[in-house]
């Protein structure tokens, strides 16, 4: 079989696989709303209902919102995260760059009457003002072409805006949660002057440790320059277990990134008190 042959054979796959993830999107965006175990309506996948949905970051989550008077969802998805810190009362900004994620996060929010507590944006979060194309895998929606396989045929383009464009200082701690499919380092550069600033905060950050989604150049590099980021900063490090959160060396999230290993898993928690 000749290269050409095996990229289009792949090609086609990833076609195949794009539309039976719209078709599953479509079909949980047009069902009713449930009560989800955190109290809240809620339209999405019956593990985000029924308390099966990422059960490790759920616990920290929980805990972190309790320290904290706001919540800066970055890659918001359809809007978990989100209505569980509404219904505790903290104020909530979320950005989604998806529009089909988008329109869900939405409607979330408006079953909850929850429009006042809640800024939600349908733009993404990088290291500078641009429009960039983001590739739709619904939770694997990606900025970068070719993460995850994603065919690059399916997109929507959306402005990028950073976190250093907004102002924080009203506020006493702060708590983001950045899921962004392998953009995560963009995110922080576009992050440092919140970084530096003296304003208690933390950070759980999906960081892949190898490139297991998708042939990425130079995404190594930029994941320990994300990682250096913090250290410099003197934030303390932990990633997430079944029981709680443990503290790791910088050095050892380091070397994980570099020989492309997962030892420690895909979730960090960076914390500035």
């Amino acid at each position: 079989m000749s290269f050409n042959s095996v990229k289009n054979y792949f090609k086609k796959i990833s076609v195949l696989s794009y539309f039976v993830r719209k078709y599953r999107f479509w079909r949980i965006k047009n069902s009713s709303y449930k009560i989800s175990k955190g109290g809240f309506k809620f339209i999405g996948p019956s593990n985000m209902l029924d308390g099966e949905f990422e059960k490790e970051e759920v616990a920290f989550f929980n805990q972190a919102l309790e320290q904290s008077d706001i919540f800066i969802n970055v890659g918001a998805n359809i809007g978990y995260y989100v209505c569980a810190a509404i219904i505790k009362n903290k104020k909530v900004l979320a950005f989604e760059p998806d529009s089909s994620n988008y329109s869900l996060l939405l409607k979330n929010i408006k079953l909850n009457d929850f429009n006042n507590n809640c800024l939600a944006l349908n733009c993404g979060v990088g290291d500078n003002w641009q429009t960039l194309k983001i590739y739709h895998a619904s939770t694997g929606s990606s900025f970068l072409k070719g993460w995850a396989n994603n065919s690059s045929l399916f997109y929507n383009e959306t402005q990028v805006v950073g976190i250093d464009d907004f102002s924080f200082s009203k506020y006493e701690k702060l708590f983001f949660l950045v899921d962004v499919e392998g953009f995560e380092s963009y995110v922080i550069q576009g992050a440092i002057k919140t970084l530096m600033s003296s304003l208690p905060q933390i950070w759980m950050i999906e960081i892949m440790t190898s490139d297991e989604y998708g042939e990425i150049d130079d995404f190594a590099k930029r994941q320990q320059s994300l990682v250096t980021l913090f250290e410099q900063n003197f934030f303390s490090l932990y990633k997430l277990t079944d029981i709680g959160i443990q503290s790791i060396g910088y050095d050892e999230l380091k070397y994980c990134i570099k020989n492309r290993e997962s030892t420690y898993g895909h979730n960090f928690i960076f914390i500035k008190n």
